[in-house]
């Protein structure tokens, strides 16, 4: 599924069915087209920094419509609100009469955060911090989580135990929803690049 602005709800997530064309059925050139060649949109964001009930922090950066309902963007491993994937959503979101939240995870936007804690596919306690919050400020909200971000999603909405009342949509894209065979597919050789890409930054964390 993808967002197309102009067949939207109000929270701006109706989705048309997805039907590449040539060459893009190819995953590795619809992969890498958009990351090496698609201009990259540039959202005037507002950052705010939260700290965490543990001691810790995570940065979230706004685009301010002056709406009440909010859609939360969450990156995948190693992203942030700067990947390309997600200001591509935040700009064709910033149209809508919505804010939008793009979300760093811990150690994500650009600092390390302070205690041993980290996110993964499983972490849920942060997203329901920031979820809690947002729902005592706007009527409404929606979620798109883009991988990673789309596995904390998905476990959130059947794990939680108290979700907001006005937490309305939630939209996965592109999950690996079985993380063992995920790991062992992207080791495969044809995945190598991948692999590299998200180790380089995960080694330097965990020095």
């Amino acid at each position: 599924m993808i967002i197309d602005p102009r067949n939207c709800n109000e929270f701006g997530l109706n989705g048309i069915a997805y039907r590449p064309s040539l060459p893009f059925r190819n995953a590795h050139f619809n992969t890498m087209f958009p990351y090496a060649l698609r201009r990259s949109p540039d959202p005037k964001y507002r950052r705010e920094r939260w700290n965490t009930p543990d001691g810790d922090f995570f940065d979230l950066d706004f685009i301010d419509r002056g709406g009440k309902k909010v859609i939360i963007l969450l990156h995948g491993l190693e992203g942030s609100s700067s990947s390309q994937y997600i200001l591509g959503a935040a700009s064709a979101l910033s149209g809508l009469d919505a804010d939008v939240c793009a979300v760093n995870h811990r150690s994500c936007s650009g600092e390390m955060n302070t205690t041993l804690g980290f996110y993964h596919s499983g972490f849920m306690k942060d997203l329901a911090f920031i979820l809690d919050k947002l729902a005592e400020k706007y009527e409404g909200l929606a979620v798109v989580g883009f991988s990673l971000g789309g596995n904390m999603l998905l476990k959130y909405l059947g794990s939680h135990h108290a979700i907001p009342s006005n937490l309305k949509t939630g939209v996965a894209v592109s999950v690996p929803v079985d993380l063992s065979s995920s790991a062992v597919r992207l080791n495969h050789w044809t995945n190598r690049p991948y692999a590299i890409q998200f180790l380089k930054t995960l080694r330097k964390k965990s020095n």
